[in-house]
Parts: structure tokens; C-alpha cells; sequence
């Protein structure tokens, strides 16, 4: 065993793993994985891929020190804005996205004009069959502020 390349020969040896050094036969060994958070509220006119091949600005171009490569949390197209949580922890990303978590989400979907009977049923439609399972939806117009 090695601490920062000196072998260790002497019994209860002290080592930070956060710190140090530490190989045995050779091999480096990882201290515990450090889970990065980062909420961030996305304007408008990002798009919520790591990189876009058709060179749109990324929510990525917004948090350029992060230092873990991080996964998103919602999905947002470019025209819309929200909450987006990105993360590299992967139990939690999982929790929030499944289905069977019944994690509740709520969406407020801003449109131009009066829509009628017809669109939102038009509307619900669509995101069923995007999402590809069905959600339930509770449809109702935002109250006049």
C-alpha cells in the first residue's frame, strides 16, 4: 500500500481519503463520490441537451463551472422556462422521474388567447401520447392575478 506515493509499512497508518493519495497493488483508490445539486431556473431560448449539434445555447453554457457532469431534471424545450434540476446523483434523478415515485408535478402553460373545449382536450391528448403512458391531468385555467 502506498499514501502519496510512500509505501506504508507501519500498522494503523492514517489517510484522508478526501486528500490523499491511496493506491494498494498499484491501483488508485476513489474516495466517496461527491453528488453535485444545481437548480436553475432556465430562461427561455436554452435548450436542456448537454450539447446541440445546431448550436443553440445549452443550459450547460449557463453553469460552465460545474465540475460533475451533471444530468437534467425536467424537461424543458427551448421556447419554455422553469425549474430544471440538474444532478449527478443518480438515485435521486430516478426517484424524481419515475412514475411510480407519484412525485406530484405541476406545469403552468402560458397561451395566446382563449382556449376552448377543443384545445384542451387537444392539449391533454398530446401529452399522453407523448409521455407514452397515461397521466393524469387536471386541466384548468390559471385564476386572473
Amino acid at each position: 500500500m502506498q499514501v502519496n506515493g510512500t509505501v506504508v509499512t507501519e500498522l494503523g497508518t492514517k489517510a484522508d481519503s478526501e486528500t490523499d493519495h491511496i493506491r494498494v497493488d498499484g491501483k488508485l483508490l476513489k474516495g466517496p463520490e461527491h453528488h453535485t445539486y444545481i437548480v436553475l431556473n432556465k430562461p427561455k431560448g436554452y435548450v436542456t441537451t448537454m450539447s446541440d449539434p445546431e448550436k443553440r445555447p445549452t443550459v450547460m453554457d449557463l453553469i460552465p463551472t460545474a465540475k460533475a457532469r451533471v444530468y437534467r431534471w425536467g424537461v424543458w424545450i427551448g421556447p419554455a422556462k422553469g425549474l430544471l434540476v440538474l444532478t449527478n446523483d443518480g438515485d435521486l434523478a430516478n426517484a424524481l422521474m419515475k412514475a411510480s415515485s407519484n412525485v406530484p408535478k405541476t406545469y403552468v402553460v402560458k397561451v395566446a388567447g382563449q382556449p376552448d373545449e377543443g384545445n384542451w382536450t387537444s392539449f391533454a391528448r398530446a401529452c399522453r401520447l407523448q409521455r407514452k403512458v397515461a397521466i393524469g391531468f387536471v386541466l384548468r385555467p390559471r385564476e386572473s392575478v
